[in-house]
């Protein structure tokens, strides 16, 4: 979904800022666009000075960028989070249902909106936190290092692995349309 009213619309109507990067990717077949997704995401947040990389990325759902960034960061040693984990429709054939799979096995942190979810995700040997669901707040906000700030989920964030959030999180505009958002100091 392209047009404005599948994706500017909830920037505009929520009084979002825009994203400071767009990766540009659009629809296309499942593995065209992850590939594209991966090569996007990696050039964003794989930065040449290490101080200016994420200490935490957090994404949503289930849809193609949320592999990605999972795979990106998995691959190259930035601390995961995924929000909405565990959820399950148990159908393989489904594009999606591989997408929440793969992200929660790759995940660091596991963010699950039920205790069905949290049941899902014990099944595969995994844990998480039961948050509830996240659209409620989509205005809470969330301090990181530096003094910025955080638009995120219901959750309270957890330094991974004991390290200050510089948090980078991965939102999508539209199913296919990801963006990069990134906390800036002070504002």
């Amino acid at each position: 979904h392209y047009d404005a009213q599948m994706s500017d619309v909830f920037f505009r109507d929520l009084d979002l800022p825009q994203p400071d990067v767009s990766l540009g990717v659009g629809s296309g077949s499942h593995a065209g666009q992850t590939a594209a997704l991966l090569t996007a995401l990696e050039g964003t947040l794989v930065t040449p000075d290490p101080a200016t990389r994420p200490s935490l990325v957090i994404v949503y759902g289930d849809v193609n960028s949320t592999l990605a960034a999972a795979l990106v960061c998995s691959k190259v040693g930035i601390p995961f989070a995924h929000v909405e984990a565990g959820l399950r429709s148990f159908d393989m054939t489904m594009p999606e249902e591989v997408n929440r799979r793969v992200t929660d096995i790759l995940s660091d942190l596991l963010y699950v909106t039920s205790p069905e979810a949290l049941d899902n995700l014990a099944r595969g040997y995994l844990a998480g936190y039961l948050v509830g669901k996240n659209v409620d707040a989509a205005h809470a906000e969330t301090p990181v290092a530096g003094g910025g700030r955080l638009v995120e989920a219901d959750c309270s964030l957890r330094p991974a692995r004991g390290r200050q959030l510089q948090a980078v999180s991965i939102v999508s505009r539209s199913p296919a349309h990801p963006a990069v958002c990134r906390s800036r100091a002070g504002g």
